[in-house]
């Protein structure tokens, strides 16, 4: 029985190591210019079947399922696996078919100089980092007590829905299926919960569509370069941004879904600011967006190009920290100042998208305070009586002086607070409210 797997391993082995060094050179010459490039387009055809093969191999052996390397340990199709899995047979089988076909027609000191899009790598640390955040996110679910009929009711239900081999379980509300064999594909888009595991989960049904769409595009991207690019390739064709970005929102999407509570045992919190750390993830990642439109279009010499390059990896650093905020939702570490503060940081960068030069430098983006912690010190200040200041969430001159005559009258430091803006600001609500 062994020897047929250990027969198609060896093919697939073959096929994905040994096919793409021996096709480019039993080929002979070099393709001539303007023709198809059929065996370096072969070799990548045959790398692609051979990983894959062992990917089903692999899957086969351990969970008995064709598509057994996607099931996770509760026994359901992941969705995250099957990013990171998809993800890493492209990029790694067009990588090494340009590098070895490369040593077959070239100089082998240059062959393997080829650059890597850093937005193709960001988008595969972005897989990366959802198949690791998920389980964490997910994690808070098991901790949450489960109603049992409610249970009872949706396993009858996925049972006759789904011709499952066993009723499911539950480890607190987070629904588990208890044999590998009851994996469905529409796992990959149903709710993990035991609330919503009969329901479309959109979350998950955008990220699975946009996967879909940006592998098959880069994939056909990648097959006519190989086809019709240069006989000595020095790069893999290049992601765009707004599809990193896209790709960003979508992983923001389903973190953040994987929070939405289905029933009153979740905390009347975490749906509020679940929702706020995805609003502020697609506002950075739209800020992002509109910075990179600029950057393009700038001319050499502009000066406004240097803080529109900051600007811009700012906002990408933010949406991702939105992003991931989610996941800290229910540690004791958490507190809900820090997504104040983000939104406060994304707000500033905003603000200063259309400046001239001399806009807000990226530490004093990073260090700007929240305008609601703002507004509740101006609201304060009006209070006590400051006819010239206004609550407009914006820390003006009117807002600072008025501060610094109530810190005179309770004999308060400036120096003695915190020397970062946001920390300040939060300091002052608490001292003069």
């Amino acid at each position: 029985m062994k020897m047929p797997q250990y027969l198609l391993r060896a093919i697939f082995v073959l096929l994905a190591a040994a096919a793409p060094l021996a096709i480019p050179l039993l080929s002979g010459s070099v393709p001539a210019a303007g023709a198809f490039d059929w065996p370096r387009f072969g070799a990548w055809l045959c790398c692609l079947v051979g990983m894959l093969g062992l990917f089903v191999l692999a899957g086969l052996k351990i969970r008995r399922r064709v598509l057994g390397v996607l099931v996770d340990e509760r026994n359901r199709y992941s969705l995250s696996r099957l990013q990171i899995s998809l993800w890493t047979v492209l990029v790694l089988a067009s990588v090494y078919v340009v590098f070895v076909v490369n040593v077959v027609r070239g100089d082998a000191r240059l062959a393997l100089v080829v650059d890597l899009d850093p937005n193709l790598i960001m988008l595969m640390g972005l897989s990366v980092a959802s198949f690791v955040t998920a389980p964490m996110v997910l994690s808070l679910k098991t901790m949450q007590p489960a109603d049992a009929s409610e249970l009872a009711r949706t396993g009858r239900q996925l049972r006759d829905a789904q011709d499952l081999d066993a009723m499911p379980s539950a480890t607190g509300r987070v629904l588990v299926k208890n044999n590998p064999g009851d994996a469905r594909l529409a796992d990959f888009i149903r709710g993990e919960d035991i609330g919503n595991a009969n329901v479309v989960d959109l979350p998950r049904l955008q990220m699975l569509l946009i996967t879909a769409v940006v592998v098959l595009a880069y994939g056909g991207a990648i097959g006519h370069i190989l086809g019709t690019g240069a006989s000595f390739l020095v790069e893999l064709p290049k992601l765009s941004s707004t599809v990193l970005l896209l790709v960003l929102v979508s992983h923001g999407g389903y973190i953040a879904g994987k929070l939405i509570p289905t029933s009153p045992a979740v905390p009347a919190a975490a749906p509020q600011y679940g929702a706020r750390a995805l609003q502020a993830s697609q506002r950075a990642a739209s800020l992002a967006a509109d910075l990179q439109v600029r950057l393009d279009a700038g001319v050499a010499g502009d000066s406004r190009l240097d803080w529109l390059r900051s600007g811009l990896a700012l906002s990408q650093g933010l949406a991702a920290e939105a992003a991931a905020l989610p996941g800290r939702f229910a540690g004791v570490e958490f507190k809900p100042e820090e997504l104040a503060n983000l939104e406060g940081r994304i707000d500033a960068l905003r603000a200063s998208l259309g400046a001239q030069p001399g806009a807000p430098s990226g530490r004093e983006i990073y260090d700007a305070p929240s305008p609601a912690t703002v507004s509740k010190v101006q609201q304060r200040l009006c209070d006590l009586g400051y006819a010239g200041v206004r609550v407009s969430g914006i820390a003006d001159a009117a807002t600072e002086r008025a501060i610094g005559v109530e810190f005179a009258k309770l004999g308060i430091d400036r120096a003695d607070l915190h020397p970062r803006p946001f920390r300040y600001f939060e300091e002052t609500a608490q001292l003069i409210g």
